[in-house]
Parts: structure tokens; sequence; C-alpha cells
């Protein structure tokens, strides 16, 4: 039975999420009353009676340019759909692994070009407790699209709007960025379709907002450069936002779709839930303030060790496992689940490179992958570059 995404395909899928937050233990969680969190999840699916959450996060955090590590240990960016995506490409290495002797549940060998290809109706579906920051974020107030749930339309509705004021982002447009905010009053105030960083205050960060990240993975895939090699793209079916946020289908599709003109076939279907995330900014208090932690977990594969859970749920804080002092934080047994160095390991054990190769000479690799990603680059204007020291580890 093909898979009907619809109001309540993202009910169902946004309810899946909260259960699977919920029965996490409580350590990283924010206090009630206290504290909010952004809450992300990645759901796999076969059918519309077989969802399963495979990878689930929590964060608002980013740690500033002056704290970037070279050794590939420190997570630059903790905001809740960052953290998931990280943890889906965790789980993926594990199915990949698992694909070497045939036991892997989503993987198979495409007979054309011996690549591992996702099975016919494995499908992957984003969620998220709020509009993304950034461009997403850029909308009326007064903006009250109705969704159009149709499973193949990805063209955005038009209505016409009254003009007043603006719902207003952190992100703040990037210094090369031709496109810069007026900071105008009311419609004025921010410019849209810009490349941005994420939200904060002090040290600046080099990471971007959300609403570009997901434009990336919308483009070149969730897989990324490294994981590319061993298998073929891998793209969102749908994305849902939580119910009571601001939120806005035509904002969200300009910003995670619209700027790159990405192809239909690979266009993910936009929804909103109804449900409502109770730890969310917009449902707490106007005195509660974002949770520094962050909380990390993707599901084991069927053949591993149960007792595989507790590894495979970390919390975080300042872009390191929570408890980690400065002395024991560059240990390997120390480094977060889902860093780049803790990826880069698993991907060299199912490869066997040379344990001398650096990390940015096996993104470099991806030929077919980086091609594609200097071409989005291009039409975007600008993105952030990060200095190459930072990706030269072994």
């Amino acid at each position: 039975m093909p898979l009907i995404l619809n109001e309540e395909f993202a009910n169902k899928l946004t309810q899946l999420c909260f259960d699977k937050y919920f029965a996490l233990p409580s350590k990283g969680k924010p206090i009630e009353g206290k504290e909010w969190t952004l809450l992300s999840g990645i759901v796999q699916s076969v059918n519309e009676n077989n969802l399963k959450v495979v990878s689930l996060a929590t964060g608002t955090k980013c740690i500033g340019k002056n704290k970037l590590t070279s050794n590939g240990l420190v997570l630059n960016d903790s905001h809740a759909e960052v953290l998931c995506r990280r943890a889906l490409i965790h789980y993926l290495l594990g199915e990949i692994k698992s694909s070497y002797t045939g036991n892997s549940s989503i993987f198979e060998v495409d007979s054309i070009n011996s690549r591992l290809i996702l099975k016919p109706g494995i499908k992957f579906h984003l969620f998220s407790s709020h509009t993304p920051c950034g461009d997403a974020s850029i909308f009326l107030k007064d903006d009250h699209f109705k969704n159009d749930f149709s499973e193949t339309n990805c063209e955005p509705c038009i209505k016409k709007q009254k003009l007043n004021d603006i719902y207003r982002t952190g992100a703040k447009c990037l210094v090369q960025e031709t496109k810069q905010d007026l900071k105008y009053p009311g419609i004025a105030y921010h410019t849209i379709s810009a490349v941005r960083t994420k939200p904060g205050r002090g040290d600046p960060t080099l990471s971007v907002s959300c609403s570009d990240k997901i434009l990336r993975w919308n483009y070149v895939g969730l897989q990324g450069a490294m994981l590319s090699l061993l298998i073929e793209p891998i793209y969102l079916s749908s994305i849902t936002i939580s119910g009571q946020c601001p939120y806005s289908y035509n904002a969200l599709y300009r910003a995670v779709v619209g700027r790159l003109n990405i192809p239909k076939e690979k266009c993910p279907t936009l929804l909103q839930s109804s449900l409502n995330f109770q730890y969310s900014k917009h449902s707490s208090n106007l005195n509660s303030k974002a949770c520094p932690l962050s909380i990390i977990w993707r599901i084991t594969n069927e053949i591993e060790n149960r007792l595989l859970f507790i590894l495979y749920y970390e919390v975080l804080v300042d872009g390191h496992k929570q408890g980690v002092t400065k002395k024991t934080m560059n240990k390997k047994s120390n480094m977060p689940l889902v860093c780049k160095k803790s990826l880069f390991d698993i991907f060299k054990s199912l490869k066997k490179t040379d344990n001398g190769i650096t990390y940015g000479k096996v993104k470099s690799e991806a030929l077919n992958y980086n091609s594609k990603w200097m071409e989005a680059k291009k039409n975007l204007g600008c993105w952030t570059e990060k200095p190459k020291s930072l990706i030269e580890f072994t």
C-alpha cells in the first residue's frame, strides 16, 4: 500500500517522535517550567503501517568559531535537526556494515554499479518541533497559508496577505552575502532567501542555519560526501513541523526547496502536524531559557546487541559529552558518538582505508557529490568556509 503523506500521517509521525522522546531517560532533558528545547527526529518507513523512529535529538546551541578544533572530536552544531541527521549517518554506517553479510534491513546491492541502494519502499522523513532557524522562519505574522498535503504537489500555494510585520530570526546573513538585512521596521526588517549563520550571541559561529543545511540535504542527499563513496544518495520524502509554532508553508518551501529549484522527484512533501511539543519555546513561560544540553539517540540495528542502547544515547554540552573535563575531552573513549572522528573511524573500518589518510582527503574523493555541491554553492552565491585544517585529522 503506498504511503499517503497527509495531516494524518504528519500526526502519526509526530506522535512516534514524542513517544520515543518521553521513553528516553530524563538525563539531558529541559527542567520543566524553566527551560525549553527543540526536538527533531528521523522516521523510516516501508509503508503506512511500518514506521519507526531511527534517530532523535534535542538541542539549540552552536559553538563559536574560536572553539573549533582540528581533531574532529567536537560537535560544531548541536541544533536538534543537525544532530538527528548525524545520528542517522551513524545508523546508516551500521546498516552498511550489516549489508556486507547480507543482513541489512534497508540496503541492497545495485546490480548496475555494485553500489548500495535503498531497498524498494524504504523512505526517510524529518520531524522538527519548530520551523527551522534561518530563511524558513521569515514570513508575515498574518501569513496563514493552508497546507496542501498532496503527495505530488511541491508548489507553494498562493494567497493575498496583509503587509504589516514578519516573524524574525536570530540567524545572521553571511558577511559575503549580497542580500543583507535592512532592519527597518515591519516587513523590511529581514531580506529573504539569504544564506545565514546560526542564531547566537558572543563568539560568532561558522555553522549555517538549519534552513540552509536542510536545503543542502535536499539537493545533495542526507548521506554527505563520505558516505556517498559507499551508497547512492538518500533524500527526505517529507518534512513535518510540529503544531502551534509559527509556520508558513510558502516560507518553508522557499527555504528548503525553492532556492535551488530542487527537482520534483527529490522534493520532500512539507507537512504540519496539529500536535504540540510541550517543551517547545512557544509552549513555555516567558522567563524560561533554552536548555544548554542536547540529547542524541539512534536505534540499534536488528543484529546489534540490545545492550548497545546505552551506547547509542548521549547527553551533550558545548559540543562534548556531558561530564567530560578539559583534561579528558581529547581521549578517543570520550568522543561524542556522532562527531567527525567517530564517524570517520567507522567508515575507515568499512572501506579498509589507510590509517594515515585524512578525513579531508576521503571527502575530496567524492567527486560526484562535490561537483554537485559546488554547483549548488554557485547558485546560492555564498556559503561559510571553515579552515581546511579542521578536516585534516587522521
